[in-house]
This record gives structure tokens, C-alpha cells and sequence, in this order.
């Protein structure tokens, strides 16, 4: 048996009051139960809030590790270069084209993988149409949204590396090889 009451206020305090009520009333009813509306929506979407508050928590997780993986990818491939760096500065080579070199390097990692990524989410578009509410698989402002994450992450992630290597002086990178 379930009771509502709608009442002008905060419905917590009122709960005592209630109580008594229905007891004279009703004697033998037990209540054991007594709930405010709002903690029997929030109880009945308990599950579904924690998910929502885990693949946030994974979303946002998501670029910093793609942020550590691409530094680290842009720090080790530069510094492979290292010689052909220094022998391109000790050419004439300006120190904001090797940044700029670098960072366009980077970016078109990004293409590619932007790219694979969105073939991918078209071929798996049908599968979790059926999952979705209100949006298509493929969403335009949400797909643009998480290309401009991913660049933006990339040319971050390849920044400093890129930096480093404009920054290089060719004679010390010459004598390192």
C-alpha cells in the first residue's frame, strides 16, 4: 500500500506529523518506507546516474591519456630526428618552421587517426542506433565536438616536444650523434 501527500513545504519535516496521522487513522498499517518524491526518483534512477557519472569521469579521462600517449609518441620520434634537426638549423632552417614542421607532423597523425575513427563510427552507427535517445549515432555538432578535442589535444600534446626541437642548437645536437 503506498500514500502520497502533497504538502506546502519541506516535506522532510512534515514526515513525523504524517506518521501520527496515519496511525490513528489507519492502526495496524505498518511504515516503514516513508519517502520524499525526490528520493524515490533518485532511487529509481540510482543505477543509471552512476553510469552516467562513471563514463563521465572515462570521457574525461579519455583525452588526458590520448594527451600522454601522443607526447610521448611526438617527444620519442623528435628526438630520433635530433640529428637531422640540428643539420636543417645548421643550414638555415628557422626555428619556427622546425616548430611548425613538427606540429603539421602531428597534426596529420591526427588526420589519420580522426579519419580511421570516423570510418569506424559509421560502420558501427547501425549497431547502436537502438541504444540512443534523441540523437542519431552519427550527430553532427558530436562528431565535430570530438574532432576538435582530438585536434586540439594532439597540437597540445605535440607542443612542447615540437618547442624542445625549435629551441635544439645545432652544434650540440651534431656532437650528440
Amino acid at each position: 500500500m503506498f500514500f502520497e501527500v502533497r504538502v506546502a513545504g519541506d516535506p522532510a519535516s512534515l514526515v513525523a506529523g504524517i506518521t501520527r496521522v496515519v496511525r490513528e487513522v489507519v492502526p495496524g498499517v505498518p511504515l516503514d518506507q516513508v519517502k520524499t518524491q525526490s528520493q524515490q526518483i533518485a532511487d529509481s534512477l540510482g543505477q543509471e546516474s552512476m553510469y552516467a557519472r562513471l563514463f563521465t569521469l572515462f570521457g574525461a579521462a579519455a583525452p588526458v591519456l590520448a594527451c600522454i600517449g601522443l607526447y610521448g609518441t611526438m617527444s620519442f620520434a623528435l628526438a630520433r630526428r635530433t640529428r637531422e634537426i640540428g643539420i636543417r638549423m645548421a643550414l638555415g632552417a628557422a626555428a619556427s618552421r622546425v616548430l611548425r614542421a613538427s606540429l603539421l607532423e602531428a597534426a596529420v597523425v591526427a588526420a589519420v587517426g580522426v579519419g580511421g575513427g570516423l570510418l569506424l563510427a559509421w560502420a558501427g552507427a547501425r549497431y547502436v542506433r537502438s541504444l540512443l535517445f534523441e540523437i542519431t549515432p552519427l550527430d553532427g555538432p558530436t562528431v565535430a565536438g570530438a574532432i576538435a578535442v582530438m585536434l586540439g589535444v594532439t597540437l597540445a600534446a605535440a607542443y612542447v616536444p615540437a618547442r624542445r626541437a625549435a629551441q635544439l642548437d645545432p652544434l650540440r645536437a651534431l656532437r650528440e650523434e
